[in-house]
């Protein structure tokens, strides 16, 4: 079994948030139900009779990491004992995650959805 994983795709149906968000992509569109539809022919084709078991992701290039926006890091306090300074670590990563993950959602939605 296989699996084609499309993006936002320009039909009818498509909402402004989301022709926004694809335009703000790296491809700068939507992509077209023929571009879909291509994955799943190549897929159904007898040339792809040795692909099993994978997800085609036609997104537009909205999945890769390297489109998200960079977080900014700042130094970890130090501490003398191992324990907090470990500690303190871990809350300081976190709260970079945090960040990025906030940084991400504003970045692929407008404001105020």
């Amino acid at each position: 079994m296989n699996v084609v994983a499309p993006g936002y795709i320009c039909t009818d149906s498509q909402l402004p948030f989301e022709a926004a968000a694809a335009a703000a992509g790296p491809i700068g569109r939507s992509g077209t139900p023929a571009e879909i539809a291509a994955c799943v022919l190549f897929l159904a084709h007898e040339s792809a009779s040795f692909v099993t078991g994978t997800v085609v992701v036609a997104d537009g290039g909205h999945g890769l990491p390297e489109t998200w926006p960079r977080p900014e890091f700042t130094a970890a306090p130090r501490f003398t004992d191992e324990k907090s300074e470990r500690a303190a670590l871990l809350d300081h990563r976190w709260g970079h995650v945090q960040e990025q993950v906030a940084r991400w959602r504003s970045h692929r939605l407008p404001e105020g959805l």
